[in-house]
């Protein structure tokens, strides 16, 4: 078979003074880092295959409160991808390994933040998944999965910061009962283990059920039944909580968007939820909205409203982007979270060879129980220019500040940085 090996390669000079780079409390200790990073990524494909292998790493020296100066090697990753499809089947697979101080961690992806932390500790995080499916293009369809996580920490100063682990196994399938009628089942089950001071475990078996139907008029009908099973295990001593969850929803297609309306109810967590949620979105030219709010009843805490909602547009000379959205979660330690995202992207081309980038990301976690999950917030405020100065050598330069905020206390953090960077491309 016809295959294709490309590769790319990524060299990053920066230079950098952060006055608080932890985000710790009291009073910090400016940092100035000047740090070397290589970033590399090679894939090989063929007309059924493909392979990813990417990673990198900074040699990085660093000058801190008037001392001399320490050389390390820092934020070390590598990430493994395959994947083999043929006509009416797949198998994937995924490696991966990160080491990197907490507050790092958790700034990889701002929107997926589910835990905010502020700490000097440092994180290693590593594991892997293998995913298969069956019988895409059959009446009936079958996957599987299994994955893990690892999560290992030094140096924090933070209790809420331990050793964790979790491992997964997941099954399904999907029937086509007819053209406009399909369902799905899909079968999970996961164990948490916690290095904490209670020596917490938690074993987590789900069972969905769900059937749509499309209707005339672009309306498709869904119902969905589930049954959740929680053993937690603190201090050697075992409880088990189980409940049901089930919903019915209704999308209707539009020309240049869509309308969708939802009821539900989830018994699964530690109070009971019963919901509507209405939203809509609408494509447009430049620009795309969508929005939705969520009415929920909650057992001993009466009526609760959410929202989401989403924006952008394209500018003549840049685009500019928002979102905002709330949700409730249940952590491993059965706390009832209210996580609330609000996102920020403004663009603007100066010249056709460089652009100002502004953006905000602001993440706020409460209680959303009877529970004591603590109040956090974390927000980072950036600016930055970007200049091309050759079609591989690039500059930048910019500022960040920074906010944690908790219940007692709050840290701040400013930083400028120039960086100079250079991307090659080549095939083997």
């Amino acid at each position: 078979a016809n295959s294709s090996k490309t590769g790319s390669l990524d060299l990053t000079s920066r230079v950098q003074y952060d006055t608080n780079p932890n985000l710790t409390f009291g009073t910090p200790t400016g940092e100035l880092t000047v740090s070397e990073r290589a970033d590399f990524n090679v894939t090989s494909e063929t007309r059924t295959q493909r392979f990813d292998l990417s990673g990198g790493g900074s040699a990085r020296y660093t000058f801190a409160g008037g001392a001399g100066g320490t050389f390390d090697f820092v934020r070390p990753d590598v990430n493994l991808r395959y994947s083999n499809d043929v006509k009416n089947a797949g198998v994937q697979a995924t490696a991966r390994y990160l080491t990197t101080d907490v507050v790092g961690f958790y700034d990889i992806d701002p929107s997926a933040v589910t835990i905010i932390v502020a700490d000097p500790g440092t994180i290693t995080n590593w594991g892997g998944s293998v995913s298969a499916d069956f019988g895409r293009n059959a009446p009936a369809s079958f996957n599987f999965g299994l994955s893990y996580n690892k999560d290992d920490v030094n140096g924090t100063a933070d209790p809420t910061l331990y050793d964790s682990s979790s491992a997964a196994v997941n099954a399904g399938a999907s029937l086509r009962f007819s053209p406009v009628t399909q369902g799905d089942v899909q079968l999970r089950h996961q164990i948490y283990d916690a290095d904490d001071a209670a020596s917490t475990r938690t074993q987590t078996s789900t069972v969905d059920v769900s059937v749509s139907h499309e209707l005339k008029s672009a309306l498709t009908l869904t119902g969905n039944l589930g049954y959740l099973t929680r053993d937690i295990t603190v201090l050697g001593t075992s409880s088990q909580r189980s409940g049901f969850q089930a919903g019915l929803r209704v999308d209707q297609a539009r020309p240049a968007g869509g309308v969708f309306g939802r009821i539900a109810y989830d018994g699964t967590g530690p109070s009971d939820r019963t919901s509507l949620t209405l939203g809509g979105s609408v494509q447009m030219p430049a620009a795309d909205i969508s929005g939705s709010v969520t009415a929920a009843n909650v057992t001993g805490s009466g009526l609760e409203l959410i929202g989401a909602a989403s924006y952008s547009q394209q500018l003549v000379d840049g685009s500019v982007r928002f979102g905002v959205n709330q949700a409730f979660t249940t952590n491993q330690n059965d706390q009832e979270i209210l996580t609330t995202r609000l996102n920020f992207q403004f663009l603007k081309n100066v010249t056709s060879s460089s652009d100002l980038n502004v953006s905000l990301n602001y993440t706020r976690s409460e209680d959303a129980g009877a529970g004591s999950y603590p109040t956090q917030n974390r927000a980072t405020l950036g600016a930055a220019y970007n200049h091309a100065l050759t079609p591989d050598w690039n500059m930048s330069v910019g500022y960040n500040h920074r906010l944690y905020s908790d219940d007692s206390s709050r840290a701040d953090s400013d930083s400028v940085y120039l960086s100079l960077s250079r991307n090659v491309q080549f095939s083997f």
